[in-house]
């Protein structure tokens, strides 16, 4: 088993359009910590996991959907993924940075 632990995605949102942080490789596991900080106005943000082959989450894919994040706020969150499987991210404004830090485990 190889472990690597690294920074595994960053993204600045693009206001209102969601995408994907970070995929998975094929037969690697990854965990790590997401942390999302808002760099202007009040805003919301949503964070889904999904499964391989899917590009847009589902009810049920959601760890946050629409939560507030005020004006120069941060939050942290852990995950897990499988392989394939892929870390989605959006927030309301284009303000906001998602940075994943962790490892990936094959």
């Amino acid at each position: 088993m190889t472990t690597s632990i690294k920074v595994l995605g960053k993204v600045k949102s693009v206001g209102g359009s969601g995408v994907v942080l970070y995929t998975a490789p094929a037969l690697t596991r990854a965990q790590g910590d997401l942390n999302v900080c808002n760099q202007d106005v009040a805003t919301t943000v949503r964070v889904a996991i999904l499964s391989a082959g899917i590009t847009t989450p589902n009810v049920a894919d959601y760890v946050f959907f629409d939560v507030s994040l005020g004006a120069g706020a941060a939050i942290a969150k852990s995950f897990c993924l499988g392989p394939d499987e892929k870390l989605w991210v959006r927030s309301a404004s284009g303000e906001v940075s998602f940075v994943a830090m962790g490892m990936e485990i094959s």
